[in-house]
This record gives C-alpha cells, sequence and structure tokens, in this order.
C-alpha cells in the first residue's frame, strides 16, 4: 500500500498533466525519459542507482519532499519543461551581499545558504534576480608537484521552477575574467544530476564521494549528519531509537574540476 509521499507524488504528477507509470518505487515519466525513484524514510538507499535503460533517474527523499517541498516540486517541474525559461544572454552579472545571497538561497537551493567568499547574482531586465552562485576563497593545492590556486563553486540555484539557459555559464566566464583561477571545482548532486552541465561547460570528472548517512527527525523533518555526530560523540543520539526518528542514506556527489592553467 502506498504511503502519503508516494501519493502525493502521483497526485502532484496528475495535477500538472504529467503521464507515468509505477513500478513498485519507482515512477516513469515516458515523455521525458525520466525515472523519479522515491527514498521512504528508513528504507535502503545508497551508491546503486536502479539503471533504466533510456531514462534518467533523478531521486525523491521523502523527509525533502516535506521540508523543502516547494523547491523539489519547481525543480520538478523545470526538469519537465513545465515552467518559464530565461536566457542567460539577456541577464546581467553582479556582485551581491552575503545576507541577499542567502535569502535567495534558502528560497530556491535544497541546501539553503552556505558560507562563501563571493556572491553574484544574475539579473533579468527588471533587476529581479533570477539565478545567484557562491564560491569559495582560494585555497592552494598541489597538482602534480606544483602548487595552484583553487577555488569551490560552492553553490549555484536558478529561481525555483525557473529554467536559466547559459546561467552557469555566465556566472563561471564572469568569475574566470574577475578572479583568473587556476582551477575550479564544485560537486553535482548524484540525485538529480550526473554532471552533465559541468562537463559542457569544460569540467572533468575527478572522483565520487561515498553515500552519506542521516538521522531524520519526523516531527520537522530535520536531518542530523551521522559523521557530525559521531565526530562530537552524541552517538547514540537521543531517542534515535524511538519512531520519530528515522535513517537515511543519501547518494553522495560527483566531484568536478576545471583547470584554467597549471
Amino acid at each position: 500500500m502506498a504511503n502519503s509521499f508516494t501519493l502525493e507524488f502521483r497526485e502532484f504528477l496528475a495535477a500538472n498533466n504529467i503521464s507515468f507509470f509505477v513500478r513498485e518505487n519507482l515512477v516513469f515519466i515516458d515523455s521525458f525519459k525520466i525515472c523519479a525513484e522515491l527514498i521512504l524514510l528508513g528504507t535502503p538507499s545508497g551508491k546503486d542507482f536502479p539503471v533504466i535503460d533510456g531514462y534518467r533517474t533523478i531521486t525523491l527523499y521523502e523527509d525533502l519532499w516535506y521540508s523543502r517541498g516547494d523547491i523539489v516540486r519547481g525543480r520538478l517541474l523545470a526538469n519537465l519543461g513545465k515552467k518559464s525559461s530565461i536566457f542567460a544572454r539577456n541577464c546581467t552579472v553582479s556582485k551581491i551581499d552575503k545576507a541577499r545571497a542567502g535569502f535567495f538561497l534558502n528560497e530556491n537551493h535544497l541546501l539553503g545558504s552556505v558560507n562563501a567568499k563571493y556572491f553574484y547574482a544574475l539579473m533579468d531586465k527588471t533587476g529581479e534576480i533570477v539565478a545567484v552562485s557562491a564560491f569559495s576563497a582560494p585555497r592552494p593545492m598541489n597538482r602534480e608537484g606544483e602548487i595552484v590556486s583553487s577555488y569551490e563553486w560552492v553553490r549555484y540555484a536558478s529561481l525555483s521552477g525557473v529554467r536559466v539557459a547559459g546561467g552557469m555559464g555566465k556566472f563561471l566566464e564572469h568569475f574566470i575574467r574577475e578572479h583568473s583561477p587556476q582551477e575550479v571545482m564544485s560537486y553535482a548532486d548524484k540525485e538529480w544530476s550526473d554532471g552533465d552541465a559541468y562537463k559542457k561547460l569544460g569540467f572533468v570528472l575527478v572522483s565520487e564521494s561515498e553515500p552519506l548517512d542521516f538521522i531524520v527527525d519526523t516531527r520537522d523533518y530535520t536531518r542530523h549528519s551521522v559523521k557530525k555526530l559521531r565526530r562530537e560523540r552524541k552517538l547514540p543520539f537521543p531517542e534515535s531509537s524511538a519512531s520519530n526518528y528515522q535513517s537515511l542514506r543519501t547518494r553522495g556527489n560527483l566531484k568536478f574540476l576545471r583547470r584554467t592553467s597549471l
């Protein structure tokens, strides 16, 4: 019997006139060749993706459906061509402060705001922010015996439910012109992407991170990192065996690197 998350997801697709069919925890959206894998709290997940020939897999988690639902649904609709598109060539890149960037990221990125050194906004002709990027300060990295200046592209988010065509490329070009980095690295969320957008920008896949384990408080769907809890010696987590806590394992990330000089 389907639980409320599964039922709500199917109702969401039906309400947006998106045809689908279901096989266990997989929801196939044939017209877009997308397979949505629904992960319930307390059920196994990890490295092994369901590989469906001809389909791109998106992994959706029950806790995020309830804690960050507007962002999840907006991102899905953008992937399914149900939202508007904006062309980055018609927008301008401007520096913004941390507070303004944080507000946008909290509203439009699954991970929310972040500590970073540089924040940029992509603005349309009316001055509305349609996308935000955040980059770290440079870090010295040893590359084949040479120390290079490496920056991390920490966040990219577009307005929820809006596809900004060329947005990532415009941010990257602007950042390279302004800071002349020797390399830029970033992570792609394996649950949503195979990193194709990074590959098109000249990035190379260099590694994959291991799945991450969390304990989720089902009263407010807050995630608590098991690694952090162990580091802080808070395991066993208070009441972690109680019914209002569930385990969760995510897919991990893909690490990409673009070297501009060595």
